[in-house]
């Protein structure tokens, strides 16, 4: 075998490993038929990780660097084109206002809202969009499309998402950068009348509205890039379509553990109010609280935990007899897997009042009786010798 591989130019791995070689399986002709689909449909503008998320949904088992690989042999990388363009104006006399999101948690919808400003190119102009997110959910649920970039452009952004969302006053804030369109007294009268706090970036940190920024970027790469809009009317009736529809509904979004918009909003644990039912953005009740939702019909006694104990003896100190105080033995024998109690220092000197055992092993009998006396049945007073 090794001269006839030697006169053949081959080696003799690479000849047992051509004897070893397998057809694809059906499965994996169809993972790799579907990939080359899902990719084709995005316009190449999906990434490996969301392409196995979507293959996931669908019901394929593949893991992400098998998609990679299989991206990297079909040619199926996604395109990327990068390209900054200045469009925001800072150098005005307006009142500006400080960055309120800088240590801010998002817990709920309607917490904060985040606008921006981008350009868009026709074939002989330039238009511009302006659009309203909803942060929590990554939602657009503003957006106007015009030719000047006038105040007016994000008025009618922030009018439609006022139209379709509701808040708590005082709770929402609105943050945006500091271009003259939202330093505007027409905008900003705007949102002191609906009582929504106004926040914006500082100069020169276009990272303080980075969502905004990598929402312009997604509607670039995926929706703007590569297509040729006729004039205003046709983009955005595109534009509109891409925005209600496809990022709303139908785009994952990773920081959404791949879901959508409309389906992380929906499939939020907590349901939250707005203010529309009149309880000023509370969470509503769910379950019923543990007395109603779990009882004990029978009185069965049961062992608090070691953090309920610790309550019990800080706050209730029911009165039991000083009569007959039992072991921690005794209380061994009678009740099975008793808990572990906790160090001596939590807790305080026992009255004088309180009989301790005699038995070395039970200095914690007038603690255990305290706790107990009222669930253990009494034992006979002849029992309590000291000796366990």
């Amino acid at each position: 075998m090794e001269r006839q591989c030697e006169l053949a130019g081959v080696s003799r791995a690479g000849f047992y490993r051509y004897l070893q070689t397998e057809q694809p399986r059906e499965e994996d002709l169809l993972l790799r038929e579907r990939l080359q689909q899902l990719a084709v449909a995005h316009g190449r503008k999906c990434g490996y990780r969301r392409l196995t998320a979507l293959l996931r949904r669908e019901g394929y088992l593949a893991n992400k660097k098998r998609v990679l690989g299989l991206m990297q042999e079909d040619n199926l990388l996604s395109l990327r084109k990068a390209k900054y363009v200045l469009t925001t104006d800072s150098q005005h006399d307006l009142p500006v206002y400080p960055n309120l999101t800088r240590r801010l948690t998002l817990t709920g919808l309607n917490q904060l809202w985040i606008a921006d400003i981008t350009y868009i190119r026709l074939r002989s102009e330039f238009v511009f969009l302006a659009v309203v997110l909803e942060a929590h959910s990554r939602r657009v649920i503003g957006w106007e499309l015009g030719r000047r970039l006038h105040a007016a452009l994000a008025t009618r952004a922030l009018e439609m998402a006022l139209q379709e969302r509701t808040w708590q006053p005082g709770v929402l804030i609105h943050h945006s950068d500091r271009g003259v369109q939202y330093a505007w007294r027409e905008y900003t009268s705007l949102l002191v009348e609906h009582e929504i706090r106004i926040s914006m970036s500082r100069r020169g940190s276009p990272y303080e509205n980075a969502r905004a920024e990598r929402f312009m970027r997604t509607l670039k790469e995926e929706e703007v890039q590569g297509r040729t809009y006729e004039n205003v009317e046709d983009a955005k009736r595109r534009i509109g379509e891409f925005l209600e529809e496809t990022y709303n509904r139908q785009r994952l979004h990773s920081a959404l553990r791949y879901l959508t918009p409309d389906e992380f909003e929906k499939s939020l644990k907590t349901v939250e109010s707005d203010g529309a039912d009149g309880n000023l953005g509370k969470p509503k009740p769910g379950f019923p609280t543990f007395p109603q939702a779990f009882g004990n019909p029978y009185g069965i006694p049961t062992l608090p935990t070691v953090r309920t104990r610790v309550m019990l003896i800080k706050r209730q100190r029911p009165s039991v007899p000083n009569s007959f105080t039992p072991s921690l033995c005794q209380l061994r024998g009678a009740v099975p897997r008793v808990p572990r109690l906790v160090p001596a220092p939590l807790f305080p000197q026992a009255p004088d009042s309180w009989r301790r055992s005699q038995c070395s092993h039970c200095s914690w009998s007038w603690v255990l009786n305290n706790w107990y006396g009222s669930h253990i049945a009494p034992m006979s007073q002849a029992g309590n010798s000291g000796n366990c």
